[in-house]
């Protein structure tokens, strides 16, 4: 009985691995990578290593997701790193035109965004 606990949680903690680092954001470009962080993700809170950001409004996000539990749809992103020898929260940015997005839906809604694979 442990083992399968033990089992069990290991499998809750991968997925929530995967749901790390990844928010959709409405407009973004890799020059605001340091504003876009210091807002969105850091907060006070330390600086965070990574973060990727889905380039889309809300609604064309949902309207991959119509009578779909999971969706897998093309959108921009931008990935936020912080520059390692920097003093303070500072980032590279990266964009990437085309990234394939991998959603969690329901009700025709986007509830999780699970992977992203770039392409371009």
């Amino acid at each position: 009985m442990k083992i399968q606990v033990a089992g069990f949680l290991l499998m809750l903690l991968s997925a929530v691995e995967l749901c790390e680092g990844l928010r959709r954001i409405n407009a973004m470009t890799k020059q605001q990578c340091d504003a876009v962080m210091a807002a969105e993700v850091n907060n006070g809170r330390g600086c965070q290593h990574t973060e990727t950001f889905i380039v889309a409004t809300l609604d064309a996000v949902n309207a991959a997701c119509q009578n779909v539990n999971e969706a897998l749809a093309t959108f921009p992103v931008v990935d936020c790193t912080r520059k390692m020898r920097a003093n303070g929260c500072v980032y590279e940015g990266n964009a990437h035109g085309a990234s394939k997005v991998k959603l969690q839906c329901a009700n025709g809604q986007v509830v999780n965004y699970v992977s992203v694979v770039r392409l371009a």
